[in-house]
């Protein structure tokens, strides 16, 4: 148990990466609760990890994420 997650008991719910297992120092979530799952930092982190860190992850996964990313920057800069 490391940083933050050390309050935390044994055996809390989390979530790893598929595609690494959650390798020690990234890959690994421990939100706890679903409100502070939906935040922005926790789902940028996620993207951030597939999207550069996860060496495991395949790498049309890893376009179509980046691709999705990329999108999203453009829908929001043609609302303002």
């Amino acid at each position: 148990r490391v940083g933050c997650y050390k309050a935390r008991p044994l055996g809390f719910t989390g979530m790893s990466c598929k595609h690494c297992g959650g390798q020690p120092g990234f890959g690994k979530y421990f939100p706890e609760t679903v409100r502070s799952l939906a935040q922005t930092t926790t789902s940028q982190t996620i993207l951030k990890h597939i999207g550069s860190k996860c060496r495991f992850c395949p790498s049309n996964i890893r376009k179509a994420v980046l691709e999705l990313q990329s999108q999203q920057v453009i829908k929001e800069s043609t609302n303002t």
